[in-house]
């Protein structure tokens, strides 16, 4: 397990037994406590003498983490135990920059990068990652959209019916091939994304900095919305927002071939 405290950072797995090199069963009632700094394994001893003081923090220089400790797991127990009765803030980073000063600006700044990969994984979630194959597969449709007087469709309401929305065949395709090439993602929770997507339709902008899983992210709204509100995608068509994007993938899909 990964453990961010304010004392450091440390992964924790069972120790091996014998030896310790690969290969060799695990010890189950052993844990081998490792970190990239040798300053948070002493602190973290510093915290619990009395369960980590005997345990000797031990380098090497060919291993992933260059530092560990090794502690019975009745006591590594105790250890966290003791971490969690210590909590007594509401925000951990603010915590860290608290307790470790100056000395600590690089663990809090990882901090930092940490969280954002974090949040990417929950704005993404349900998302799956984007190829240039997939980008390749839907390019083609910009230039016809750039066209001069394209329309997405019209409004029709025959006597005596409820009115409808035609939308143009080369709309119709393009949605296809949203769907075919994986740009319309269905364990994405598009209703709750709503307002987000509106954020890139009142600020285009924003579509400059998007990345290809935002842009997936966005067709699945618009595409899904239409089910829901006939007209939807034509209007994002309308206002341009469907060009934006295509052109935003375009600049991505250059920089993927440099």
């Amino acid at each position: 397990m990964w453990i961010f405290t304010k004392h450091g950072f440390f992964s924790a797995v069972c120790a091996r037994q014998g030896s310790g090199k690969h290969g060799q069963p695990v010890d189950p009632d052993r844990i081998m406590v490792r970190a990239r700094l040798r300053s948070h394994l002493n602190a973290l001893k510093d915290r619990f003498p009395d369960l980590l003081g005997d345990s000797e923090v031990q380098e090497s220089s060919g291993t992933d983490y260059a530092f560990r400790l090794f502690v019975q797991k009745s006591a590594w127990v105790n250890v966290l135990a003791g971490l969690a009765d210590e909590t007594d803030y509401d925000n951990f980073k603010s915590e860290v920059a608290h307790h470790q000063g100056k000395a600590g600006a690089a663990y809090e700044h990882s901090l930092h990068q940490v969280w954002s990969a974090m949040h990417k994984l929950q704005e993404t979630e349900g998302v799956v990652p984007i190829s240039s194959t997939q980008i390749d597969s839907i390019l083609p449709f910009l230039d016809r959209f750039e066209a001069v007087g394209f329309l997405a469709g019209s409004s029709k309401q025959p006597d005596s019916e409820i009115p409808r929305f035609d939308t143009e065949p080369i709309v119709t395709e393009f949605e296809q091939a949203l769907y075919d090439n994986g740009w319309v993602a269905p364990g994405f929770n598009w209703t709750e994304w709503q307002s987000s997507a509106q954020e890139f339709v009142d600020s285009p902008k924003k579509i400059e900095r998007a990345d290809a899983g935002t842009i997936q992210k966005l067709f699945t709204t618009h595409v899904r919305a239409d089910r829901f509100c006939e007209g939807h995608f034509a209007s994002m068509f309308e206002n341009g927002h469907v060009v934006a994007l295509l052109r935003r993938l375009k600049a991505i899909r250059e920089k993927m071939k440099k």
